[in-house]
């Protein structure tokens, strides 16, 4: 890293940081609602036959 300013680097860091963090948290918040979500209405229409 000789020559590069740490400042560019530490922007650097940061945004692939955050863009992996959300990417992750999306997909598994996507994942957890939509298995939550299934199982339920799932359940709901069992209970009411």
């Amino acid at each position: 890293m000789m020559g590069v300013p740490e400042e560019v680097i530490a922007i650097d860091l940061e945004e692939v940081i955050a863009i992996d963090l959300e990417e992750v948290i999306a997909i598994d918040l996507e994942e957890v609602i939509a298995i939550d979500l299934e199982t339920v209405i799932a359940i709901d229409l069992n209970d009411s036959r």
